[in-house]
């Protein structure tokens, strides 16, 4: 009896284990035969459903797990192995089930249904019939707790792929609804056309209603591109530095009278240059950091920077703020489009979605009434000794004393850091101590202190230490505050939180270094000088006016692909010749071959020579002194202002680029033609010696895009990338009765085909979504090649176009 007690507790313990490894099991057998032909047939379709799959090819690419065949007693079988993650074995799982029936998980050692269990033989038999009673009640106990056990872990598997799926719905429905809104949009702004009596007001809706079909069909263009894995990344040396400034420029308007205190902490093994995306690392933290900020009413946010590996840069976010919820943590990366036309979790989304294509990982540690903390891992090549860009001059002393006096305590240990870098003795005050009159400041070289904490006490001590000691003091401001800094005869230099390596290199630099480097010393003494306070956006400007400037030669340097598409398109089309450097050495190169340039066009944030560094040796050369040079930023902050005119900059236009002020700009430096109308007669569209296209209105497609053919051929250049196989993807999804991702394409179809103008395509897919409507479904596999050959037709006809002048 003890032999058979054994053998059921045995058994009962192994399947115990079994059912609740199910989820952490080694394999996925897809399909058992004892014929290799059919394992290959078999294999085939495989491999076909996961390269239909981009999700699961990513998995694949990404090593997540792998697919092999094996030979096991005369039998044949295909696996799916070397499952990572629980999370991929469900998801493998339930899509393959789809395709294989009887495909079931399963560890390698019970492949054969082989189990395998212990006797102990020298164990005496006891002919106690209780202990058998027992043996079987003990089975059925725990049969009962395993098949409780396996039913909670079917429901959880069972939920996250329902999770799982409503992911896809929403962003599948996201684009049908951005579609939507561009149709709706379009028409609204078509009504505005014609007289009124109310002329100002319809002038001004048709503008608020032009910026939001503009800005709506970036984010379709943005969203096409990320969804066809479209983005290219790039591998180029960059300044981080850049990139925070440049990040921080863009915050600083969305939040700007926020009482929250940005915080960057960079550890001191942080290299100034890197090799890889400087685009996209800059999107991806300036949403991670606005989600952050928005989350958080008042505290902190913090950005920490440190090294993760030696190739690779851990970028964590953390926020005190409200904490986000269950409920909301399981949306938190699915964009949405609500019916206020506002856009929600699209910029994690994109956050998601770029750290992948760079290789890394964005993932939130934990959320609670604390705050949250999103970690960001990406891959990077360190340049080589990039450490000696911050080495000081050799009259600047290296025994400086600094005092940090600042009320946020997280705020001033960032700073303390990066002045420890230069092996400097750092110290921080408490307002308790500061106001105790208990420290000695005669014995520092540096304040650094929010002016307006000071007390007329205060003040009036500092004044007398300078008197008999060089006591540098400099102005804390937090970069979201709406007080403009104010300059005293006690203020050496100012410096706007957060702080990075380079800005406390710079201060150092200008509060110690006895080189003039006044805008005065840098700029040709002939140009002037146009600053933010003299430049007035112009109303009521159109690509028509930029006539004006024909025949002007400007040169563009600019990494954004789309912000060259943008200008290039503006000023092309009404004669002004343009030149496109991708970054500064190309500037110089242009140059170089050719000093009739009449304007540059400077952007700030690029890889490779920045524009700081382009702008100065242009200034070098005195040749270029006539070549007025107006750079483009998304920076903010007073301290990159001043440093962009010191460089001998002449002027700025902020990015965005507005028309007005770009505009604005170029009637200021460039002499504009006394040929030219004045009111130039509207030229007439491009789009309508291409109304005759079969299949495709071109002029309802660019009326959508804002009028801007440039960005129309944007669009219909992500639809080719993302849609061009979808013919196929049809098929396969027909041939195995998958038909609600047949309905999802036909939404998206839908809202894409009317916003280009692909009237037939779009009367196809309409057809075919309201079959779903009415019951039909029966009817889908009879429109599967009207799809393909309508879908090849535009696809030939948009390759037409495209290849027009």
């Amino acid at each position: 009896m003890k032999k058979i007690f054994w053998y059921f507790s045995t058994t009962l313990i192994l399947n115990w284990l079994l059912i609740n490894n199910l989820i952490a099991s080694d394999s996925i057998i897809l399909s058992q035969d004892m014929t290799q032909s059919k394992i290959n047939k078999d294999l085939k379709l495989c491999e076909k459903f996961i390269k239909s799959k981009p999700h699961l090819k990513e998995l694949r690419d990404k090593k997540m797990f792998s697919v092999s065949t094996e030979t096991v007693y005369s039998k044949h079988i295909i696996k799916i192995d070397n499952i990572l993650t629980p999370e991929v074995a469900i998801e493998l799982y339930l899509e393959l089930k789809n395709i294989f029936p009887n495909a079931f998980i399963l560890q390698d050692k019970i492949i054969n249904n082989r189990y395998k269990t212990t006797e102990n033989r020298n164990t005496k038999v006891n002919t106690d019939e209780q202990l058998l009673w027992f043996a079987i009640f003990s089975l059925a106990i725990v049969g009962i707790l395993a098949l409780f056990s396996s039913s909670v872990q079917i429901k959880k598997i069972l939920i996250r792929h329902q999770l799982m799926q409503d992911k896809q719905k929403k962003i599948e429905g996201f684009l049908a609804n951005i579609g939507e809104n561009i149709y709706s949009l379009s028409k609204k702004n078509i009504g505005y056309k014609g007289g009124s009596s109310k002329e100002t007001e319809k002038s001004s809706a048709k503008g608020i209603i032009e910026k939001k079909l503009f800005s709506t069909t970036r984010v379709m263009i943005h969203f096409l591109r990320i969804k066809a894995k479209r983005i290219k990344i790039i591998k180029e040396e960059f300044n981080l530095n850049n990139v925070l400034n440049g990040v921080l420029g863009l915050l600083s308007h969305r939040f700007e009278g926020s009482n929250i205190e940005l915080i960057f902490e960079i550890d001191n093994d942080i290299p100034k240059k890197i090799i890889g995306d400087p685009l996209h690392l800059s999107e991806v933290l300036t949403e991670v950091l606005q989600n952050a900020l928005e989350y958080t009413e008042n505290g902190e946010v913090k950005l920490h920077i440190s090294l993760n590996s030696r190739n690779s840069l851990k970028f964590t976010i953390i926020d005190t703020g409200i904490g986000i919820t269950d409920r909301q943590l399981e949306t938190l990366f699915i964009p949405t489009y609500t019916s206020n036309d506002e856009y929600k979790g699209l910029g994690l989304f994109v956050a998601k979605e770029l750290s992948l294509l760079m290789g890394g990982e964005l993932k939130i540690i934990k959320s609670d009434e604390n705050g949250t903390i999103f970690d960001c891992t990406i891959p990077f090549t360190l340049v080589e000794n990039s450490r000696d860009d911050y080495r000081l001059p050799e009259n600047i002393s290296k025994n400086k004393k600094i005092l940090i006096y600042e009320h946020n305590e997280s705020s001033a240990f960032a700073i303390k850091k990066m002045f420890e870098y230069f092996n400097f003795k750092v110290d921080i005050v408490s307002p308790q101590k500061f106001n105790s009159n208990n420290i000695n400041l005669a014995s520092y070289d540096i304040l650094l202190v929010d002016i307006n904490k000071l007390d007329k006490s205060h003040i009036a001590n500092i004044r007398d230490i300078r008197k008999q000691n060089d006591l540098k003091i400099v102005h804390l401001s937090n970069v979201f505050s709406t007080k403009r800094f104010i300059a005293h005869d006690y203020i050496d230099d100012w410096i706007e939180k957060p702080i990075n390596q380079e800005r406390i290199y710079e201060l150092l630099i200008s509060l110690f270094n006895d080189d003039d480097t006044s805008i005065d010393n840098l700029l040709p003494k002939k140009l002037k000088v146009i600053t933010p306070d003299n430049l007035v956006e112009m109303d009521n400007i159109s690509t028509n006016n930029f006539i004006n400037f024909k025949g002007r030669n400007i040169l563009i340097v600019e990494d954004n692909i789309i912000d060259q598409k943008v200008m290039y398109s503006i000023l092309t089309k009404v004669g002004i010749n343009i030149t496109i450097a991708n970054h500064g050495e190309e500037a110089l190169e242009y140059l170089d071959a050719n000093n009739k340039y009449d304007l540059i066009l400077m952007d700030i944030s690029m890889p490779i020579m920045d524009g700081y560094e382009t702008i100065t040796k242009i200034r070098n050369q005195s040749k270029f002194d006539n070549i007025p040079i107006i750079s483009l930023t998304s920076l903010a902050l007073d301290n990159d202002i001043n440093k962009i005119f010191r460089v001998g900059s002449n002027g700025y236009l902020r990015k965005p680029l507005k028309i007005g002020y770009l505009y604005s700009t170029l009637k200021e430096f460039l002499i504009e033609d006394s040929t030219a109308s004045p009111s130039p007669k509207k030229l007439k569209p491009k789009a309508k010696k291409y109304s005759g296209i079969d299949g495709l209105d071109v002029e309802k497609g660019i009326k959508h895009s804002n009028g801007s053919e440039e960005l129309y051929k944007e669009v219909l250049d992500e639809f080719v990338s993302a849609y061009e196989s979808s013919g196929d993807s049809l098929a396969l999804w027909v041939s195995e009765s998958r038909y609600e991702h047949v309905k999802r394409l036909c939404l998206d179809m839908k809202g894409l085909t009317s916003t280009i103008g692909a009237y037939k395509m779009f009367e196809l897919v309409d057809t075919m979504h309201k079959q779903f409507l009415y019951n039909n479904v029966h009817l889908i596999p009879k429109f599967v090649d009207s799809y393909k050959k309508e879908l090849n037709d535009l696809l030939d006809t948009i390759r037409k176009y495209m290849e027009e002048e």
